[in-house]
């Protein structure tokens, strides 16, 4: 996980370390487990050669992460009481491929998870499963916060 400051420079949570250790602090930090992932479909391979063995998305009701990269593995979570904005997006190789992406910003940083190459049918269904799973936890994570009549205050919240 990494965020990047004013300037530009990355400020990664973990520089160096395993795979097994940066899924374990995602998770102590989150305090969720990672959902399963799934990789895009064969025909992906055709429009990404050398990142095809790296990609993988999935999500659950709290979190979605994806994993990316070409020579190095990079993986992003968010949390969906965060995300800001979901889109559809396709090139026109996708669109000869049948294949699509699905962007999910994250408010105030420049992060984004991408559900890249998914089947097109597949990933307008996905948007419209992330906009109101995020919706979903941005009630849960408001009500909690600020209690069901609007007065402030404090509760648990499953998977936060």
């Amino acid at each position: 996980a990494h965020d990047e400051g004013a300037r530009g420079t990355r400020k990664d949570l973990l520089p160096v370390g395993s795979p097994a250790q940066a899924r374990h602090l995602a998770q102590l930090i989150l305090r969720h487990a990672e959902p399963v992932t799934t990789k895009p479909p064969r025909q992906a391979r055709l429009k990404a050669p050398f990142s095809y063995h790296f990609l993988a998305a999935g999500h659950d009701d709290t979190v979605a992460v994806a994993t990316t990269g070409h020579l190095a593995k990079t993986t992003v979570w968010a949390r969906l009481e965060k995300l800001q904005s979901v889109r559809f997006t396709q090139d026109p190789v996708q669109r000869a491929l049948g294949l699509a992406d699905v962007h999910a910003d994250v408010a105030g940083k420049h992060a984004h998870v991408i559900f890249r190459d998914r089947p097109a049918a597949r990933a307008r269904e996905l948007l419209d499963e992330l906009a109101g799973l995020s919706r979903a936890a941005r009630n849960v994570s408001g009500n909690a916060r600020y209690g069901e009549n609007g007065v402030h205050g404090t509760a648990a919240v499953p998977g936060s």
